[in-house]
């Protein structure tokens, strides 16, 4: 048997114990609240992104649903998003819309670029025989234009 003495020791011990508990679980409750994203879900097979909440119909309230999901597309279990994926996922497509927007742009100077040679080497075609206009020199303006195009169009994104 245990000492007798030793019942108070261990019941003082018990407590501490609970308390510390009950501290550790608060702190890793404001610890998930720091890291995941609130009700944003993320699939590992499929990378489908759900965001759940739970609507109250009676006071009109909503929040973020923490509950285990499933992927609807049948791929097993969904886990949480982090704040950390989550902002590398917005920066990404960031990086992504900027780059399309390059290329839109890009893609806009060189037609207009395209039109200007046109006009140029129909304007050097219809002026190559007058005697006063010197067609070298729309010649070397088609050229310069060429090799503008061929330069932009050989710019990354």
């Amino acid at each position: 048997m245990s000492d007798p003495r030793a019942l108070p020791y261990i019941e003082a011990e018990s407590d501490a114990l609970r308390a510390e508990i009950i501290r550790l679980r608060a702190r890793v409750a404001e610890l998930e609240r720091l890291v995941y994203v609130p009700g944003v879900m993320r699939c590992a097979k499929c990378k489908l992104s759900l965001v759940t909440t739970i609507l109250d119909a009676n006071s009109g309230r909503f929040a973020a649903d923490n509950s285990p999901q499933t992927c609807p597309n049948g791929c097993g279990p969904m886990w949480r998003k982090t704040e950390r994926e989550a902002g590398n996922e917005l920066i990404d497509q960031m990086d992504r819309a900027i780059a399309n927007v390059r290329a839109d742009e890009r893609a806009k100077i060189v037609k207009t670029l395209k039109i200007y040679l046109a006009a140029v080497e129909k304007l050097q075609r219809s002026l190559s025989g007058h005697p006063t206009i010197d067609a070298g020199r729309l010649g070397q303006s088609a050229w310069d234009l060429k090799n503008v195009i061929a330069e932009i169009e050989s710019l990354p994104c």
